[in-house]
């Protein structure tokens, strides 16, 4: 009677020990999927960390569950407005979308920042007062005032996103490589930046963030627009935009 009765403890164990461990993740998307269609990455876009090598994710599966596993937009911001398409944004409007590239030379939205407040230059690589500010961003002297310096504090705080489009490397207008990224960065270094260099060639009225915002800046850069927490527009013009996020 003991055998048995020790045969049957056991077995109400297994029992338990098999429900057991079909407990836990319940995500069941598609994570032995191994279809290779998409873009090549391994990631499936469901933010479990898991990664099915299904091509539609972001190449490592890290569950930043943003909906299709690029990491590049966080949750809330897909279907944006994407720059230079539509009419021109005004105040309250959703702020846009725009891909270019990082320091690495891979692929970096604009929106990547959204969740918090952000201060948006457009600048580019010949300007003097472009480099201005950035000798102010990285702690040096400059001539844009006390706001800056709060700038670049709330920066290093973590309550601010700085994100500088680069929109040209020099004034023939080229297309803006990871290498003139990179010098730039090193010439003017500051880590809490968000640099993104636009790789759309042509004179500014090509580049899609000069087209989406042409009635409002004069011309020239640098160009700054200010972009509340909820990613959207709140001010327009470099000493209005510094101002507005020095005040977050």
């Amino acid at each position: 009677m003991k055998f048995r009765s020790s045969l049957a403890l056991l077995s109400v164990l297994g029992l338990v020990l098999s429900v057991t461990a079909c407990e836990g993740d319940s995500d069941t998307s598609s994570d032995s999927d191994t279809s290779t269609s998409g873009n090549s990455g391994d990631g499936d876009g469901d933010g479990d960390g898991d990664g099915d090598g299904d091509g539609d994710g972001d190449g490592d599966g890290d569950g930043d569950g943003d909906g299709d596993g690029d990491g590049d937009v966080p949750a809330g911001c897909e279907n944006l407005p994407v720059a230079g398409a539509g009419p021109t944004p005004q105040i309250g409007d959703k702020a846009a979308s725009f891909e270019g590239i990082d320091v690495n030379g891979e692929a970096l939205d604009v929106a990547s920042a959204c969740g918090k407040p952000i201060l948006l230059v457009l600048s580019a690589g010949w300007c003097g007062p472009c480099q201005d500010m950035a000798n102010g961003m990285a702690g040096n002297s400059h001539s844009y005032g006390a706001d800056l310096d709060t700038v670049r504090a709330k920066v290093a705080a973590d309550e601010l996103e700085f994100v500088e489009v680069m929109l040209d490397p020099a004034a023939d207008w080229g297309p803006v490589d990871a290498s003139f990224l990179q010098t730039w960065k090193a010439s003017y270094p500051n880590d809490d930046i968000i640099l993104i260099g636009d790789t759309t060639p042509g004179e500014n009225a090509q580049e899609p963030f000069w087209l989406l915002l042409a009635d409002h800046h004069q011309g020239g850069v640098p160009f700054g627009a200010f972009i509340d927490a909820a990613y959207t527009w709140q001010s327009f013009g470099t000493t209005a935009a510094i101002s507005a996020a020095a005040q977050q």
